[in-house]
This record gives structure tokens, sequence and C-alpha cells, in this order.
């Protein structure tokens, strides 16, 4: 599945052909059409395969007994080692001609972003490492909203930097701010409990 997932993730699937699986794979064309009947059913079993190994590796983070610090940053590590695996003609082969894996795909990115930020958010308030007056539901909800929107092929085909570095800047401006130290003091004077606009 490993060297499978890696040709499919680097090129694209709609133009390597089952011949060039084979001979990368280094078996016949026959081995593979008696594990899988079409190349799509091989997509959808890497990628399958794939979140289910996704799903582990957070498990085994979040379960560590690894400093809550680290666990964040060993999340966001995979996190973004995961998107950086998917060239971005294969999120766009993908969204274009499998747009039932794409959809399989965005649903397991908003479940696992949801419940994995979700879990680490009453953590970090109970450490005292998030502020309590931070609305769970809302920062979960702008986290999930800023990886779905930006990284997407029709966002990163217009941008000149990549998914990785689109995640990266994402959990920068998450969990550090865009103000500096002066200005986010300064800023509590311009908020109310009333709605600014």
């Amino acid at each position: 599945m490993e060297i499978s997932k890696k040709i499919f993730f680097s090129r694209g699937f709609s133009k390597v052909t089952v011949d060039e699986l084979a001979e990368e794979l280094g078996v016949s064309k026959k081995t593979i059409y008696a594990n899988f009947e079409s190349k799509d059913e091989l997509l959808s079993a890497v990628l399958e395969w794939h979140m289910e190994e996704i799903v582990g590796k957070t498990d085994e983070i979040l379960s560590s007994s690894d400093d809550f610090m680290v666990r964040l940053y060993n999340l966001c590590a995979l996190i973004s080692e995961a998107i950086s695996q998917k060239s971005p003609e294969f999120m766009s082969d993908l969204q274009k001609n499998r747009e039932d894996l794409w959809q399989r795909l965005e649903e397991h990115r908003r479940v696992g972003v949801l419940s994995t930020s979700s879990r680490l958010m009453e953590e970090g308030m109970k450490l005292g490492l998030i502020r309590r007056d931070v609305d769970k539901e809302i920062a979960n909800l702008v986290l999930l909203f800023s990886i779905s929107g930006i990284i997407n092929p029709k966002t990163l085909g217009k941008k000149s930097f990549d998914g990785a570095l689109a995640f990266d800047g994402i959990m920068s401006i998450f969990f550090e701010g865009i103000l500096t130290d002066k200005a986010r003091g300064s800023v509590k004077k311009y908020r109310s409990t009333e709605p600014v606009c």
C-alpha cells in the first residue's frame, strides 16, 4: 500500500497506468487484478488505508505521556506531513474525477479536526495553557474552515505556497495570532460584549 500511495499521491492517479503501477510495485498486472477489480478500487483501498494510518498515529500521539505542548507539536507535524504527501496534482485529480473519494477525505478531515481540537482545547484549558474565555466551538470551527478552505486545490492552485506551508501558516495564526504583544494589550479597549458588525 505504501508504494501505491506514494505513486498516486505524488503524480495523481488518472495518468498512472496499471502497467506503471505493476512495474513500480514489482508485480504483474495479473497480481494487481487478482486483488483489485480496477485501478479505482486500488485507489479507494489506498485512501482508506491512509486515513486509518492517520487515525492510528493521532491516537498514539494523544494518548502518549508526553507534555501537552509536545503532543500538540507532534500532532501538527503529523497533519503537516500528511498534507505534504498529497501533491496538488493528486488533490485536483481526486476532486475532479473521484468526487466520492474527495468527499470521503473531506469528511475524514472534518471529523478528525473537530474531535482532536475539541479534546486538546479542553485539556489545554484545564492546564491553563489555553484561555478559558475562548469559545471552544467557535475556535474548532475556525480551525476546521481554515484548513478546509485553504488546503484545497482551487485555493492552492492560485497561490505560490504548498499545502504543508499553508497548514504551518494556519497553525501559527491560530495559536500565536497576528498581533504583536503591544497591539494585543491595547485591543481589549475596542472589544465589547455587543456585536461589532
